[in-house]
């Protein structure tokens, strides 16, 4: 008798699987076929899309190889995840699931597979409930379409890279204060002209151009500018601000309020320091603590008064932006290729950061969330 039951319940399993895969093979056929007649213009990257999902079925097989060779042990097969993936046209989404009690280093290790077995990054990975949910994508070779800023109800939302085809913004009301770092020939001044393209439309920006010749031909589109080589008006520049920040403080006190957004009673008002690091170190010892004082004060209060800092620098030193300060700065954007002491010196952490970011490619942190962002290409600032 036990024996009976022992056979029809493994010809229920065999029954169910073979019933499984022929939904699934059917349902891949046609899918395949919607995608070669009415998305024709998605037939390249379908193509690569499909050649990494060959990889990640592997996976199974890859993440015992690669364990045993990096010496991690694997008691049983149950130790192997199950996957369940979908994709469109920029990315690849996968819920895993193992099958004896998770541990969140196991899904960590499968990820890390996923990366070594495939062209895939990681966009988003989220841990919940038993289950790890990835998703995965490709950035495009191609340079992302220029999105500016049409609409005075979006004002308040900047436009700044793509990701995988989807428009990231900058809050500029909830995430104060930017920290732009990235090599020579990363794509920096590219991605601050596209930035300020979008930014000049509608708000006044204070420049102190660090190189002296990336800004002066825009001069006339700030506020006002200053070259580094003109020290002392750089100088009073940042006080002025400071000033005005104060003032505007001063200015809601006295109305009792506390949101200059609400009502519109102040506009948001931009300083840009390009080469912030180089300024300061070219500042006598008394005059360096004076400005970064300034600077902390701002970074710290001009939140709540519209009074907002961008940073640019190829290494954002401790130094000279010291933990607490950076911690205001709630955008933060590294281009190029890094290693990982830049990383960790902008993200806390060299984790989930790869090294071979292309040139006008990077990681950006807006607010708490966290992005793989390409730029688009810009030769000027654009206003019209």
């Amino acid at each position: 008798m036990k024996k009976k039951n022992k056979k029809e319940k493994y010809y229920r399993i065999y029954v169910g699987n073979t019933l499984f895969m022929f939904i699934y093979k059917t349902g891949n056929f046609f899918r395949n076929i919607y995608w070669k007649i009415f998305k024709k213009e998605y037939a390249s990257a379908y193509k690569k899309y499909k050649n990494d999902l060959l990889n990640v079925k592997r996976l199974q097989k890859n993440f015992i190889k690669i364990s045993k060779s990096q010496n991690r042990k694997i008691k049983n097969f149950s130790d192997v995840p199950l996957f369940y993936y979908r994709f469109n046209s920029k990315t690849i989404s996968i819920k895993i699931r193992f099958l004896n009690l998770p541990k969140e280093i196991n899904y960590e290790n499968f990820l890390e597979t996923i990366v070594i077995t495939s062209n895939l990054k990681v966009i988003e990975k989220i841990f919940k409930d038993g289950f790890y949910y990835v998703e995965l994508g490709l950035l495009a070779d191609n340079i992302p379409e220029k999105v500016f800023i049409d609409n005075s109800s979006d004002r308040l939302n900047i436009p700044i890279a793509t990701s995988f085809g989807k428009i990231i913004y900058w809050n500029i009301k909830s995430v104060p204060h930017a920290l732009f770092t990235g090599s020579t020939g990363s794509g920096k001044t590219t991605f601050v002209k596209y930035v300020l393209s979008n930014i000049l439309r509608y708000y006044e920006v204070n420049c102190i151009d660090g190189k002296s010749i990336d800004y002066i031909k825009y001069s006339d589109y700030f506020k006002k500018y200053e070259s580094v080589l003109n020290k002392e008006n750089c100088i009073s520049m940042i006080k002025e601000f400071n000033d005005e920040m104060i003032g505007r403080f001063t200015y809601l006190q006295e109305i009792k309020e506390d949101n200059i957004y609400d009502k519109n009673i102040y506009q948001p008002k931009f300083l840009m320091i390009d080469e912030y690091t180089s300024f300061i170190e070219s500042l006598d010892k008394k005059t360096k603590a004076e400005i970064l004082n300034l600077i902390g004060n701002i970074a710290r209060l001009g939140r709540a008064v519209g009074m907002i800092l961008i940073l640019l620098m190829q290494r954002p030193d401790t130094t000279f932006l010291s933990g607490e300060i950076r911690n205001n700065f709630l955008l933060r954007v590294v281009l190029g290729p890094n290693g990982n002491e830049i990383y960790r010196m902008m993200f806390d952490t060299a984790d989930d950061f790869e090294n071979n970011m292309k040139i006008g490619q990077g990681y950006a942190r807006v607010g708490g969330k966290q992005y793989i962002i390409s730029v688009p290409y810009v030769k000027s600032i654009e206003l019209s």
